[in-house]
């Protein structure tokens, strides 16, 4: 549906379609602490980190390749083809279709392995209300998840994180890609994709590496506070950049350089936070808790581009103390 939106509207459908019907993340971190022992509990969260940063990197590479393929690869996608074949005359009418297929492939075959290979974790009860039959216990409401000790701070928390880990991603880019004159580093596209693709690659790395010894060395609560701590210098040492040469070495290097770690501290605290959340509740609290909070951290996620990019917007364009958002990358 996505693929073959026609209209606004009808991509953002789609788009609220998909995250309604993909709680794969929270389940995903509920799962972490319920198949788990605590000994192994902080690899495995890495683990799960490290293949959605692996998704990150490796789905805008499978759209660049993939989307509008009669403009990419006009020797296959001709019009004589597409009279031969209807799969071709699709493709060309609905140049995002095809992306949108492979991740749809993608996610039938993770949907066969959970079905056939994932255990289920609550253990079932027998019901006196129904002669006897087994059912598994219910969540909690989110009234009984508030008033759990340390839920409110550790959701607080996870808003927050949220917030700035996006709203951080979202304006480097754009920040980098403007102009000198208004304050960015004037920097081109290709060394823009490097920055990402590169820093992405790194978190997975450290995800899947560095973190477990961390949290073994230090706990999940310290983990999670000396990363945020360790975000602020990193975080702010990235605006002094455009004081160095306009597209230098140097600048790219400590750009990349800073920009990693600062990710990394990000990914140090949201892998930490989930591991926080799940020792809130009880076991068979831990999906309502984390669908809790998947729904906040969605919320964080709405709010934050929208206030970053206006106040970036304005940071570079101020007319009269209002925003005026005629920069083409605000």
């Amino acid at each position: 549906m996505f693929g073959m939106s026609t209209s606004l509207w009808m991509m953002i459908v789609s788009r609220v379609l998909l995250g309604l019907f993909n709680p794969i993340w929270g389940i995903a971190k509920t799962l972490v602490s319920e198949l788990c022992s605590r000994k192994y509990e902080a690899r495995a969260m890495g683990l799960t980190a490290s293949c959605w940063s692996l998704g990150v990197v490796v789905g805008p590479v499978i759209g660049g390749f993939l989307a509008n393929p009669g403009k990419l690869y006009p020797q296959v996608f001709t019009e004589n083809n597409a009279e031969t074949f209807m799969l071709v005359r699709l493709l060309i009418d609905y140049p995002y279709l095809l992306p949108n297929l492979v991740v749809g492939m993608f996610s039938g075959v993770a949907g066969c392995l959970v079905y056939w290979c994932l255990p289920e974790t609550l253990a079932e009860h027998p019901s006196p209300a129904l002669g006897g039959a087994a059912v598994t216990k219910r969540g909690a409401s989110v009234r009984e998840l508030l008033h759990a000790p340390g839920v409110s701070f550790a959701l607080t928390a996870y808003f927050v994180l949220s917030f700035i880990d996006l709203s951080f991603s979202e304006i480097i880019p754009l920040w980098a890609i403007a102009s000198v004159a208004a304050g960015g580093l004037g920097m081109e596209q290709q060394r823009i994709g490097f920055l990402m693709t590169f820093t992405g690659c790194l978190q997975v790395a450290y995800t899947m590496v560095f973190y477990p010894i961390i949290v073994e060395y230090w706990g999940r609560i310290q983990s999670f506070r000396k990363g945020q701590m360790l975000f602020i210098p990193f975080c702010l040492g990235i605006t002094v950049l455009n004081e160095f040469p306009s597209d230098s070495l140097s600048q790219f290097v400590l750009l990349v350089l800073m920009f990693a770690i600062a990710r990394a501290c990000c990914s140090l605290g949201n892998s930490s936070i989930g591991l926080i959340v799940n020792r809130c509740v009880q076991k068979e609290q831990r999906a309502s808790i984390n669908g809790l909070s998947m729904g906040i951290g969605s919320m964080a996620k709405a709010i934050g581009p929208m206030v970053s990019t206006y106040l970036f917007a304005w940071s570079i364009n101020p007319a009269d103390g209002k925003c005026t958002q005629k920069t083409g990358f605000a």
